[in-house]
């Protein structure tokens, strides 16, 4: 994913119910099944249109609550701009609000490669001008974004972790607590509306295990080899909320750069190098890698380019934050067995009677050298 380029963007506000109606039909439809409301396909648009404004106004604040505070974040700038002004937004920004076109919050039209327009909703512009000046409302929603954060980042550094690590981790950075009681319920919020997460009541785990058997097995498995987890830092969770693997450490970079002077079309080499960020994760080996990769169309035309390949990979594995490994890196691992106390062999020691020879070889008796 392009971290820099920046596109154009024109706002355009219109009414919730106009802002609609410039979705298809089925797009509409399937709105309508996310956002939970109660319409027919015999419906017309205008019909349904109406039913939908009414329940996305209902739900809006709610799901302001649990979006990841960086979405929050572009929702204000958008909100704060004035009708028709022109802003940059990043590719990461544009996915964003991709997913809020989904659930009918607003609306995207590519104008071309570099521009496109984006039509708000002016009762949805109101509703986040009020929390603005609600205190209360807005403390609600930064705390709840916060604790999305922390889900995701976990997720990706975990893989598969139980909710009592998110607790202590939360505990330790934030100030107003949270136990098992007061976290379910936004779980249950959270498990709906961020499509990378699940959680089934005591587990969470990524999107990518085929299922919940799947990451229970492996969250079991973890726990039958008594791995404790890693206890990442604030810039950790910062960090780890986009991404599963550094992709600005040197090793990252090196892999990266070697893969890119083969000179792949940037869609190939965006699979090639999405296919090694998930196999370094996962603790795939290089030769089984390498078999995968070569059927999107990795090729080497020397030995010296495999070595080469093998070498840079086993060093970005070694740095790489393992879910098999609870979000420790193998050689951290490695530094935590060197820390551990080796066990010593008890020492056995035989008692010297007091009228035995003194064992330092003096020829007295142990009571009048030693043994005083």
């Amino acid at each position: 994913m392009n971290h820099h380029a920046l596109k154009k963007v024109e706002l355009n506000e219109i009414s919730l119910i106009e802002l609609l109606q410039l979705n298809k039909k089925d797009e509409m439809l399937a709105i309508a099944e996310k956002q939970g409301a109660q319409v027919k396909k015999s419906h017309t648009k205008a019909k349904i249109a109406v039913a939908l404004a009414n329940q996305i106004q209902e739900t809006f604040l709610e799901q302001l609550g649990y979006l990841r505070s960086s979405t929050m974040a572009v929702i204000e700038t958008l909100t704060a701009q004035t009708e028709s002004s022109v802003i940059n937004l990043s590719q990461e920004q544009l996915t964003e609000l991709s997913e809020l076109e989904s659930e009918g919050y607003l609306y995207i039209h590519k104008e071309n490669d570099d521009a496109i327009s984006i039509a708000l909703a002016l009762e949805l512009i109101e509703l986040t001008n009020e929390i603005r000046m609600d205190q209360s409302k807005q403390n609600t929603i930064k705390t709840n974004q916060k604790l999305v954060d922390y889900t995701l980042a976990l997720t990706h550094m975990y893989g598969v972790y139980h909710v009592k690590q998110l607790i202590k981790v939360w505990n330790t950075y934030q100030t107003k607590p949270l136990d098992d009681e007061s976290i379910a319920e936004k779980m249950n919020h959270i498990g709906t509306k961020q499509t990378t997460v699940k959680w089934n009541g005591t587990v969470i785990y990524d999107q990518s295990f085929l299922n919940e058997k799947e990451a229970c097995s492996f969250y079991d498995t973890l726990q039958s080899r008594n791995i404790p987890y890693f206890m990442p830092s604030q810039k950790d969770l910062e960090w780890y909320l986009d991404f599963s693997i550094n992709r600005q450490s040197p090793y990252y970079l090196n892999i990266h750069n070697f893969i890119h002077s083969k000179v792949y079309a940037d869609q190939t080499e965006e699979q090639i190098m999405s296919e090694i960020n998930k196999s370094v994760i996962l603790g795939i080996q290089p030769h089984k890698v390498y078999e995968t990769l070569s059927k999107i169309g990795l090729t080497f035309t020397a030995e010296d380019e495999v070595i080469t390949f093998v070498q840079l990979f086993q060093e970005l594995s070694n740095q790489t934050r393992k879910w098999s490994y609870r979000g420790w890196t193998p050689d951290e691992v490695e530094g935590l067995k060197e820390k551990e106390p080796t066990k010593k062999e008890p020492v056995t020691v035989n008692k010297i009677g007091r009228n035995e020879p003194c064992p330092c070889g003096s020829g007295k008796k142990y009571k009048k050298c030693h043994g005083q």
